[in-house]
Parts: structure tokens; C-alpha cells; sequence
């Protein structure tokens, strides 16, 4: 199972939930709250974001959002990739909000964490927020069986370092390849 940014929640909520459905994880900078700076990003970015989606500016709500997760550029670098992304973005922000909502709702600590016991690959981005090097840290601290890998970009992982993240997944799936029983 591969999930990046609120996709590693859905990837760890997937290994608690149905365990026998999760081989392996690869968790690309997922978003975890718990970690020193999650109240100040909340407050610095996504308050700021939902006070732009709630009066109706949407575009400026994907500019604030993403402005501050993938860095300036990142319109040029998404387009660049994935042609209209931009304008998908913006057209998608009423399900992001709704994800947001339910997001913070989510629970998710050393408890839960205990459960997990598949091997688990940390993809970090090293130009990354701090947030992102905390969860780092994080995962460490929940998950003993972590291994690790890192890119030189961004929170746009996979956009910007495509090789290098494959060539990284590869490696970790083939030190953990599936049996006939898994």
C-alpha cells in the first residue's frame, strides 16, 4: 500500500482496519497532527485556506494551500505533469475541504500505531516542510520497523523525483516481496 500526504492516512487507517489486505506500507510525507508544528500549520495554513473557500475563492484557496506544502512554482511543475491539474484542483476543493473536515476528526496515535506491524518505507522529500521532517521523527517513534528514504525535492514527491522515488519503492518491495499466503 502506497499513500502520500492525507493519502499515508488513508494507507494507515487501511493496515489498522483490514490488516490481511496490507502486505506493506509506503508512506510518502503522510500528514500526521501530532507532531510539534501540526498546531502551528493548521493555523498558519489551513485556517487561512478555509477563510478563502468559505468566501468563495476557491483559486485563492488552492494558491494558499499549496503555496505553502509544495513551495512557489508549484503551478508550473503541476501543469508541467498533469495538464489542467490546476484548474482539477480548484474544481476539487469542495471534496478537499470535506476531507479536511473529516481528517481532523481522525485518530490516530502510539495505540493505534502498535497494530501495525508490516513493513513500513518513509518516503521524505529533504526541501520538505518542517512539518514533514517532524512526521519523520514521528514514524520513527511509532513504527520500529521503518525504513527510509529520501528525495531532493518537495512535498510533490513523486511529480518532481519520479525515478527516484520509483527506483526507491522498488527496492523496498523487492526486500518485501508478497508470498503465495500474503
Amino acid at each position: 500500500m502506497v499513500g502520500h500526504s492525507y493519502g499515508g492516512l488513508v494507507a494507515l487507517q487501511l493496515a489498522i482496519g483490514s490488516p490481511e489486505l496490507v502486505h506493506s506500507l509506503a508512506l510518502l510525507e503522510p500528514i500526521l497532527r501530532a507532531v510539534p508544528s501540526g498546531k502551528a500549520n493548521y493555523e498558519q495554513v489551513m485556517l487561512p485556506t478555509v477563510g478563502a473557500y468559505r468566501s468563495g475563492n476557491k483559486r485563492k484557496a488552492v494558491e494558499i494551500f499549496c503555496d505553502a506544502v509544495f513551495g512557489p512554482g508549484w503551478q508550473n511543475v503541476v501543469e508541467h505533469m498533469v495538464p489542467g491539474g490546476v484548474e482539477q484542483a480548484i474544481g476539487d476543493m469542495d471534496i478537499f475541504m470535506q476531507e479536511q473536515a473529516a481528517m481532523q476528526e481522525w485518530q490516530f496515535g502510539p495505540s493505534e500505531a502498535a497494530t501495525i506491524v508490516q513493513p513500513l518505507l518513509s518516503v521524505l522529500g529533504l526541501r520538505s516542510r518542517q512539518i514533514m521532517k517532524e512526521g519523520r521523527l514521528l514514524i520513527h517513534s511509532w513504527f520500529p520497523q521503518t525504513e527510509d528514504l529520501d528525495v531532493q525535492t518537495t512535498h510533490l514527491l513523486q511529480i518532481k523525483d519520479q525515478k527516484g522515488v520509483a527506483r526507491g519503492l522498488a527496492a523496498f518491495f523487492s526486500r518485501h516481496p508478497m508470498t503465495d499466503d500474503r
